[in-house]
């Protein structure tokens, strides 16, 4: 499989934002789940004022077909007044596949960010393609 480098951006966060959903392989009941590896999740603010932050990773498949589990990955960390923050500078595996349901559908892995503060996210990603 070939691999491709992508960059996301989401600006003006304020609420919980969903900034990236890892990109399915189109096929259910593929060989595996398709997988992404984000290399960089830097989060900006651009408030005059400090605030707080979290970062959840919501997983692709249903646990046991009840509600997809939450990881908090970051939760209520500061958020200093225009300053930014490099949240994963290593790597981070993201899924997409089965979500485990009566009917299956294809489904990705998610990140959503909270701020209390207004912030922008860049997100640097390695995606199979």
């Amino acid at each position: 499989m070939a691999e491709r480098y992508k960059r996301y951006l989401t600006s003006g966060v304020t609420t919980e934002t969903l900034v990236y959903t890892a990109p399915d392989d189109g096929v259910v009941g593929n060989l595996g789940p398709a997988n992404s590896v984000i290399i960089g999740l830097l989060v900006a603010s651009t408030s005059a004022s400090s605030g707080e932050l979290t970062v959840e990773l919501v997983d692709h498949a249903s646990a046991g077909g009840g509600a997809p589990k939450t990881v908090r990955l970051a939760h209520t960390i500061p958020l200093p007044a225009s300053t930014s923050v490099d949240l994963i500078p290593g790597k981070l595996v993201v899924q997409s596949g089965d979500n485990s349901a009566a009917t299956p559908a294809l489904t990705g892995d998610k990140i959503n960010v909270t701020s209390t503060q207004s912030c922008d996210i860049t997100i640097s990603v390695v995606e199979r393609v």
